[in-house]
């Protein structure tokens, strides 16, 4: 009997991986999104402008609010990569907890080149960003991811969301995803290193390799089966006696 080819398997399991649909936070840019809201619903991440060359005397401001009813969001500068200046004179990126109206970044906000953790964490449910630059020409970009989360009650989480080592909830879809949505990365588990995606064609590609095999067998049986019942009968029609044989004395 012939095992199912590997290659099979492989492209089964190939197929699965490009059409799976993992969980990947969407990218606002702020020169796109200026002066409009963000729903956050899982995590999002917010970056300067689509081109980083800067438009002089720039001023934008974005806000960002939860989706679901008593979340908060937290707020991770992944990198940020602007002129430096002395209290950020020539640009300035401040992050206003808008519940509470203060910058939660600082009173002249980051500018310059800042190291790629920072996080901050908004005590209501929305958060402002708001960018501007002086009249010099300059270059910039940053790249942050907004998470929405909730707190769990007795260290526990609702069914649908997933628990972090400090005791903060976000959504599952969250998890393995490659960004470290908890801030303190416990929803990257040990079994991320494959991914779920991953995960998932293996075991798609495994289940379908082993219908096919069953249905080889299965039909490997009927085969022999009516093989060994159109033997019958032709050894069946043989050992009959002729008309002949009847008749001749």
């Amino acid at each position: 009997m012939k095992m199912v080819p590997l290659y099979l398997c492989f492209a089964v399991a190939t197929l699965w991986l490009t059409t799976s649909d993992a969980h990947s936070p969407h990218v606002y840019y702020m020169d796109a999104e200026c002066g409009s809201s963000i729903s956050v619903t899982n995590d999002v991440r917010v970056q300067l402008a689509t081109n980083t060359h800067l438009l002089p005397n720039w001023t934008c401001s974005t806000s960002l609010e939860a989706h679901t009813d008593g979340d908060q969001l937290l707020v991770r500068i992944r990198n940020l990569n602007t002129s430096p200046s002395v209290d950020c004179s020539e640009n300035s990126l401040k992050i206003i907890d808008t519940d509470e109206h203060i910058d939660i970044n600082g009173e002249h906000g980051d500018c310059g080149s800042t190291p790629p953790v920072r996080t901050f964490v908004t005590n209501g449910s929305s958060v402002t960003f708001v960018f501007n630059t002086d009249g010099a020409n300059q270059d910039g970009q940053f790249d942050i991811l907004v998470t929405s989360f909730s707190l769990s009650i007795n260290g526990t989480c609702s069914s649908d969301r997933f628990l972090c080592d400090n005791s903060r909830c976000v959504s599952w879809s969250v998890a393995c995803n490659g960004f470290n949505d908890c801030g303190d990365n416990s929803d990257e588990l040990d079994v991320c290193g494959i991914g779920v995606a991953a995960i998932s064609g293996i075991a798609v590609g495994s289940f379908v390799c082993f219908v096919i095999l069953l249905l080889i067998i299965i039909s490997r049986v009927r085969r022999k089966r009516f093989r060994r019942r159109q033997a019958r009968r032709s050894t069946d029609v043989q050992t009959k006696p002729g008309y002949g044989t009847l008749f001749n004395g």
